[in-house]
């Protein structure tokens, strides 16, 4: 955040207080102290809040005895609002404004003002560019009992005890924010709650992100890729994508040589599933079955019931890979090498059609500008590492396959470039999409933005299958550690997916305090 859009926001926070008594003014402080409290630094928040107590003093000095004069003072408030609106759309994202306009929300509510509520929310609302019925959906999620009913409301979806179980009271409203696949949620929870690693005070809206968790008072949790597949069953008609693995064990050389002890799961369309261990666990060995490359010597994999195994015929065009090496062809163009692949797989469709989906996935895949330098070979090096890893994605992605499998899509590449990669995979689960990835050594965020964690121990055994935060606490628990709850950092919301190996491979000490070769056990 800038410094000139943290200056707009205290004055649109200020603007709001001036001029509603003690009462008021201290009300709106403490609201512009929780906004800020989830934005900046706490000695920036105190900051922020000297810089409040200005404002409002300055605000408040404007004459506004006499009905003449209290017009001119509203007119003149009025302008500075507009200046200041002008100011935050200038580096505020869609998301952003949603919560401002959220926060300002439940401080009017506390606090009202029938006249000047009306007239600055309308003229934030419109500055933001927020459409009406919106605002009327978030003035709902807000003043509305959270027990009422929100069926006459089409942008509030609603889950109940069937859904929920015991979490959050059994009761949850919720508004999908489609731009970014973000939740701005209210539960029926009247003790204390979190949300990533901040606290949430009691019937506050909460903005939960890609990757983030909300925590009862209870300790249940609420993962964010939880709303999402809800979200997709129950706006999607087509058939809901299922793989499942039951039973499957393989061996290199039955009954000596086992590669992959016994497991089953089953994963979802919509759900993006990281496949992790160390160096000998079967990671590459694992992709290989799932993806049809194998056949197990035990057990079945089935998409939507069909063997992809005994019947590959019955998932053509279901399953697409992306090896760890380049398949691409140096002295061909970033487009050509599209076109080329595409001509070879949708060879069935004219060529316009072909034409146009190159150009949606150098669109989708952010390579357009890129699209007419030749790729170039490791030794003979044009795009980056990154750029060529996207093109690898976009040769299977002509094809849209159901259910997509990545060999490392992230080895070798900048954090920055890593996360570009999983943004993309992430999107593409939005769509329905089922990803596979093996990854190696995932940063925080990254860790985060899986749905489901398959993980590996040496030897092939599988150890692990579920929510990735889930797989933090869990090994905790095994390991007896202190505070084995918590899945994150309590000052930063942090992971350290690195633990999760500290505590897997962790060796036992002789009597003189020396590591042995012999690995801790529960």
């Amino acid at each position: 955040m800038t410094t000139s859009i943290l200056e707009a926001l205290i004055q649109l926070f200020a603007l709001f207080s001036a001029g509603r008594g003690k009462e008021g003014i201290a009300l709106g402080r403490a609201h512009a102290a929780r906004y800020m409290r989830n934005q900046l630094p706490k000695n920036l928040v105190d900051d922020s809040l000297v810089r409040f107590d200005e404002l409002v003093d300055q605000f408040q000095r404007l004459p506004g005895q006499g009905k003449e004069m209290k017009a001119k003072r509203l007119a003149k408030l009025s302008v500075k609002l507009l200046r200041t609106c002008s100011q935050i759309n200038k580096g505020l994202e869609w998301h952003e404004k949603h919560v401002v306009v959220v926060r300002l929300l439940e401080y009017l509510n506390e606090f009202q003002d029938a006249e000047t509520e009306r007239l600055f929310l309308k003229t934030v609302a419109d500055s933001f560019s927020i459409p009406e019925s919106r605002v009327d959906a978030l003035l709902n999620m807000v003043e509305v009992p959270i027990d009422q009913s929100r069926l006459a409301i089409p942008e509030i979806f609603e889950l109940n005890s069937g859904f929920l179980g015991r979490r959050f009271s059994g009761r949850l409203i919720g508004l999908h924010l489609e731009e970014g696949n973000l939740f701005l949620i209210r539960t029926a929870d009247e003790g204390n709650q979190r949300i990533n690693h901040q606290d949430l005070a009691t019937g506050r809206v909460a903005l939960l992100a890609p990757g983030g968790t909300l925590r009862d008072s209870m300790g249940s949790t609420m993962f964010h890729s939880e709303l999402v597949a809800h979200r997709q069953k129950s706006i999607s008609s087509n058939e809901s994508l299922l793989l499942r693995a039951e039973d499957v064990s393989h061996y290199f050389n039955f009954p000596h040589e086992q590669a992959l002890h016994q497991f089953n799961f089953q994963a979802e369309g919509g759900q993006l599933v990281g496949i992790m261990g160390g160096s000998g666990s079967g990671k590459s060995t694992l992709l290989s079955v799932l993806n049809g490359s194998t056949k197990p010597s035990f057990g079945s994999v089935t998409i939507n019931g069909t063997d992809i195994h005994s019947r590959p015929n019955g998932v053509a065009g279901w399953i697409g890979h992306v090896p760890q090496e380049d398949v691409l062809i140096a002295e061909l163009t970033v487009r050509e090498n599209l076109a080329f692949n595409a001509q070879l797989s949708l060879g069935t469709q004219p060529k316009e059609v072909r034409e146009a989906r190159v150009d949606e996935v150098l669109t989708q895949l952010g390579l357009k500008e890129i699209q007419d330098l030749r790729v170039g070979s490791v030794l003979d090096k044009v795009i980056s590492g990154g750029q060529r890893k996207r093109v690898n994605i976009g040769l299977e992605l002509l094809r849209k396959p159901p259910v997509l499998f990545l060999d490392e899509p992230t080895s070798g590449l900048s954090s920055r470039d890593s996360e570009q990669i999983l943004d993309i995979l992430k999107e593409l689960t939005y769509a329905g999409q089922l990803v596979f990835a093996v990854l190696h050594q995932p940063s925080s965020d990254l860790f985060k933005m899986l749905d489901r964690l398959f993980l590996l121990d040496v030897g092939g055994h599988p150890i692990f299958w579920g929510n990735p935060l889930d797989a933090v606490k869990h090994f905790n628990s095994l390991a007896s550690r202190v505070h084995a709850e918590e899945c994150e950092c309590s000052s930063c919301g942090n992971v350290n997916p690195e633990q999760l190996f500290d505590i897997i491979e962790a060796q036992t000490v002789d009597e003189y305090g020396r590591k042995t070769q012999t690995r801790r056990t529960s």
